[in-house]
């Protein structure tokens, strides 16, 4: 576990305005990033708005929650379908089971109605991220090593499937998000 010294002096640094970045710093370019998918992608992802979520529309809901990475699989991501794509979407997003077990059927249960082929945590928790950005982070490979860093990744229990790991990631972004007096989710996903 980081000691708190350490963490601040992080924090300081990740605060420091950077001239590559035109003055900003690490945490308010990262926002300024996630600020494009708010804009155009959470109006999708609004309960009503998704009964009629065109394929186009599907398409970049995928395009834009990469979160930074490569588009591996948007042809198996279109495959599943527009109809599967908003009653997963929805479900993740409005279903009432628990969150990781919605998580788990959309991206990591092959028998699950709900899952969509070619995507993973990077999309769901992005997609999470974007519907409320105050309760859910993102989970991705930077999220990992960040953590790792950190000494804060918990590791993956044995018989734990992707939703139950997620909300244990959840938890320490939560977490780290109170002790650094973050805004938001959205903010922690620089360090």
């Amino acid at each position: 576990m980081i000691s708190n010294t350490l963490l601040q002096q992080l924090l300081d640094e990740f605060r420091r305005p950077r001239p590559e970045f035109g003055g900003k710093n690490y945490i308010t370019r990262r926002r300024d990033w996630f600020d494009r998918p708010m804009e155009m992608i959470r109006p999708l992802l609004q309960k009503d708005r998704l009964a009629s979520l065109t394929l186009e529309e599907a398409q970049k809901i995928y395009q834009e929650m990469t979160v930074g990475g490569p588009q591996l699989y948007p042809r198996s991501f279109i495959e599943n379908g527009i109809e599967r794509i908003r009653v997963s979407l929805h479900y993740l997003l409005y279903g009432e089971d628990s969150l990781d077990l919605r998580f788990f059927n959309v991206v990591g249960n092959v028998d699950s109605e709900y899952r969509l082929n070619g995507v993973g945590r990077a999309f769901a928790s992005t997609a999470l991220l974007l519907f409320n950005p105050n309760e859910f982070g993102v989970w991705n490979g930077a999220i990992d090593g960040g953590l790792n860093k950190l000494g804060l990744f918990p590791g993956k229990k044995r018989g734990e499937h992707l939703g139950q790991m997620y909300v244990r990631i959840l938890d320490i972004l939560k977490q780290l998000r109170d002790k650094c007096e973050f805004p938001d989710l959205a903010s922690q996903t620089s360090l």
